[in-house]
């Protein structure tokens, strides 16, 4: 009975990894569906299983390369992006330039679409061709999230300020009362 257990255990910490539903990870650990919200609630408490989940998800993150300061590189690349580093003007038109594009700089690119289209024709008779336009448009990551993130994690931004005394103590009020009714 305690390998049946043990055995569904380990199957909710695998299923849970995968998407963070515990009750998904509970019914498809083989538990009943009645109150498995309730019960994968539970079983997420249980210090053995917390444990397991944190190993696992610190073994997928050494086998992926993903570290603080990687996520935090990353982060910075798409709130730093300047639209200037990916386009050339030239006669006072504007134009993609993908040329000289870093690593680093591709990793901001959200989107890139290009289509041609005719606008127009030159010459005349059996001559006549049309005018190919080729138009690009470039689309950077969404800079306003990812400077949030940044500003979180350098504690830039407060839902909560907290006033303190002198070295971290409770701030101390005096209240001074008037001398009274002078004559």
């Amino acid at each position: 009975m305690a390998r049946k257990k043990d055995n569904r255990r380990r199957i909710f910490v695998h299923e849970y990894i995968q998407d963070f539903n515990a009750t998904r990870a509970y019914i498809a650990a083989g538990y009943s569906e009645e109150g498995a919200g309730q019960s994968a609630s539970r079983l997420l408490k249980n210090t053995n299983i917390r444990e397991q989940i944190a190993r696992l998800l610190e073994d997928r993150c050494r086998e992926l390369a993903i570290t603080k300061d990687r996520v935090l590189r990353e982060t910075a690349l798409l709130a730093f992006a300047n639209m200037e580093d990916y386009m050339r003007v030239q006669d006072g038109d504007a134009y993609v330039d993908l040329s000289k594009l870093s690593r680093s700089q591709a990793a901001a690119i959200q989107e890139i679409t290009s289509e041609v289209y005719v606008d127009g024709y030159e010459g005349t008779g059996e001559e006549r061709q049309p005018i190919r336009v080729k138009r690009t448009k470039l689309k950077l990551a969404e800079k306003r999230g990812a400077l949030e993130l940044l500003g979180k994690h350098l504690t830039l931004f407060h839902d909560r300020i907290e006033h303190t005394g002198l070295d971290g103590g409770p701030v101390e009020h005096t209240i001074r009362f008037g001398d009274g009714d002078k004559e």
